[in-house]
């Protein structure tokens, strides 16, 4: 299967901590997931007949079980819809996959995959009985089968494309580089498309029989595969794949995106477009994600083979499980495709629709890591053996330690659109006063130093400056003031430190640390949290003092910020109501820091031209926010977002009622320095993620 079994994984969880240690390059979501399911034997898989959003379809690996998960009484039925029988379970061997008939619902019929006690792997075809919650066992009908040397590498994902044929992924046999018995030489059984559905992928028309005289077999073959009538398979649609887990269809724009689990160095993603006509090569075992592979085998790219649009190294993990381009009801989720490592880390990202001929593992936008940031009601996410998805789009994981979880909500991404606004707060009369904290170890690339947490001084709030309504509600950002603590070096002052984000360019000179902006849970009169139950708990951001910079060190002129910049943005305090600002000056620069006094970060980002830079960069682990003394701006202009005023635009009045801050009294925050209830009194300043980059 996919995650490596073979390499025993479930026995090296020390690993997985090694590797989340070692931070990806990318910016962090929130998710809010919850348990639906746990107790089980190997959860494999999760689907959903076609317009069913009352039940969950669970594949239990060794069992041959198919359950179901009853989403109105929210419990696992105790009796099984199907037990595959006569399915071999060693390591990555077992009950593989699931897909159910697009006419399921006229029809009845489902589809199953799984390897047998001969190490063949095999698709069958079954038929739901009188009651709609147990199969039919004796109605197996096989559809298609074919030897496998070995026990791992067995692919085993199916599923309908949007052009209803049934796609069948197979890996190349097993063993390692694709070599060894029952591999073709030269080039291995991914390369051989002559009588060897090994390292394929394969597209098969199930309501058709090609074969009347052979009751094995019993799919025809659809005209438009690409090797019809020319040397080659018929059956195939696409080869030169390693092990293809786990694949998907974007529900929405018919895209096919592959998740190839490498050997010893890469894993990787390919996307097939919709338009595609099939026969592309994805380049194993010559090729491992971008590179030759690696052991003696490898060799220059084949011609017209296609490269991934992303990759990642054994340093970020080892094991592959793709996913869904999500679809389902969560706004802040949308047209993401979600993928994670076998460890439990966790990615999203956008394909940037690049053509297939221009792939080179760089073809998406806007990864973030969501490992570390998924709020579950219960359970831990460690060994993830697939994702599911529902007829509405939901998302869900399946770790193979027995539990199903589902994505039910996002939280603040630091993005180019989503900033922090702080408001002055103080504690409510009634409730403990806050205790001083301290001393807590904060490093950054300015230094590492011990400091004193004070007092609580404002409390930042997510705001969307798009005014298209943002985040869950629930995750801010407490400002706290800080001392440094007596005996420790004292902060260095940092001259020409460049920052830029989509409201300006600007130097600035770095004078003193002034506070520490924590993350934040609000409405939760509880306990203090532990550290390790918070988002982001180790990474914070301390905000120093910050001034722009008449010149630089070397006398070069730098432009002040300018006049009549103008931000438009909105928070739960607003509502839906969206309030523009000016900004006059810029207040503090907010660093990432890391609270145990790791290294975090790298010093800055050196992107070119900062005039090339644009709003959409901003969103990366070496971003910072940059405070702005913000006031209510007293005239709307046609403009929207930060740009400087038109000349000559004199706009027209804000309603006054709008531009008055509404006090909010009695909210709730907590974070590890413990539980407080406070009042709102009025905005102070705006945070906008904005990028570092080095000096020239």
């Amino acid at each position: 299967m996919g995650f490596r079994g073979i390499r025993g994984l479930e026995h090296i969880a020390a690993a997985a901590v090694l590797v989340i240690a070692s931070a990806a390059n990318a910016p962090a979501q929130i998710l809010e997931g919850e348990r639906i399911a746990s107790g089980l034997s190997r959860p494999l898989y999760a689907t959903a007949p076609p317009g069913d959003m009352d039940r969950l379809f669970i594949v239990e690996q060794h069992t041959g079980n198919i359950l179901i998960y009853d989403r109105n009484t929210e419990i696992v039925l105790g009796t099984e819809f199907l037990t595959v029988g006569g399915i071999s379970t060693g390591g990555e061997q077992g009950l593989l996959g699931l897909a159910f008939d697009p006419d399921y619902g006229t029809n009845g019929f489902f589809f199953v995959s799984y390897t047998a006690g001969d190490n063949s792997f095999h698709v069958d075809r079954y038929e739901v009985s009188g009651d709609p919650n147990v199969a039919d066992s004796g109605s197996a009908t096989p559809v298609i089968s074919f030897s496998h040397p070995q026990t791992n590498h067995n692919g085993g994902w199916i599923g309908f494309g949007p052009d209803e044929f049934l796609y069948v992924n197979s890996g190349d046999g097993g063993a390692g580089n694709d070599q060894g018995s029952g591999h073709t030489e030269p080039g291995g059984n991914a390369q051989d498309i002559d009588a060897n559905l090994l390292g394929k992928i394969l597209r098969l028309d199930v309501d058709g029989d090609d074969f009347p005289g052979d009751p094995s077999l019993n799919y025809a073959i659809p005209a438009s595969n690409p090797f019809v009538g020319v040397a080659g398979d018929d059956e195939i649609w696409a080869y030169g794949v390693r092990n293809p887990w786990r694949a998907s269809f974007d529900s929405l724009t018919g895209d096919f995106y592959i998740a190839d689990v490498g050997q010893g160095a890469r894993e990787e993603i390919d996307v097939q477009p919709a338009s595609s006509t099939g026969g592309e090569n994805y380049g194993w075992r010559l090729r491992e994600g971008t590179i030759q592979t690696p052991g003696g085998v490898g060799g220059a790219k084949p011609a017209g083979a296609i490269d991934p649009i992303h990759e990642y190294t054994h340093s970020d993990g080892i094991s592959i499980t793709g996913g869904y381009v999500y679809r389902g009801p969560v706004l802040a989720l949308q047209g993401r495709y979600f993928f994670a490592d076998f460890l439990g880390r966790v990615w999203s990202l956008i394909f940037d629709g690049s053509a297939p001929s221009m792939h080179d593992g760089t073809n998406f936008t806007d990864l973030i890591e969501h490992t570390g940031t998924i709020t579950l009601d219960a359970g831990t996410i460690d060994q993830i053996a697939s994702f599911g998805e529902d007829p509405a789009g939901n998302l869900f994981i399946v770790d193979l330690d027995g539990e199903v979880f589902q994505i039910t909500g996002a939280g603040p991404t630091l993005g180019n659109t989503d900033h922090f606004k702080l408001y002055k707060v103080r504690t409510t009369g009634g409730t403990p006063k806050f205790v001083k904290f301290g001393p807590i170890t904060l490093a950054d690339q300015f230094g590492s130093e011990q400091y004193n947490v004070l007092k609580l001084a404002a409390l930042g709030l997510p705001a969307d400056k798009n005014s298209e309504g943002v985040f869950d509600g629930v995750t801010h950002l407490a400002e706290y003031q800080v001392k440094a603590v007596e005996g420790t070096p004292k902060f260095a002052k940092i001259s020409d430190v460049r920052v830029i984000n989509q409201c300006n360019a600007v130097y600035v000179q770095v004078t003193k640390p002034a506070s520490l902006l924590v993350p934040t849970a609000k409405d939760l009169a509880l306990p203090p949290l532990p550290p390790d139950a918070m988002v982001h708990d180790l990474d914070h951001f301390l905000c120093y003092k910050a001034r722009t910079q008449s010149k630089l060190s070397n006398g070069t002129p730098v432009a002040k910020l300018p006049k009549g910049m103008q931000v438009d943005v909105v928070d739960q305090f607003d509502g839906m109501t969206s309030r523009r600002y000016d900004l006059k000056r810029i207040t503090k620069l907010c660093n990432p820091v890391d609270k145990s006094g790791a290294p975090v970060f790298l010093a800055g980002d050196n992107e070119g031209d900062p005039k090339a830079i644009t709003p959409a960069v901003i969103d990366n682990p070496d971003d910072h926010l940059v405070c702005y003394k913000a006031v209510l701006s007293k005239k709307s202009i046609t403009q929207n977002g930060c740009v400087p005023a038109t000349p000559g635009d004199t706009g027209t009045e804000i309603v006054p009622e709008q531009t008055k801050h509404t006090k909010v009294l009695g909210a709730f925050l907590n974070n590890q320095f413990g539980p407080l209830q406070f009042d709102s009194n009025r905005e102070v300043e705006l945070c906008i993620p904005s990028l570092k980059i080095v000096t020239p």
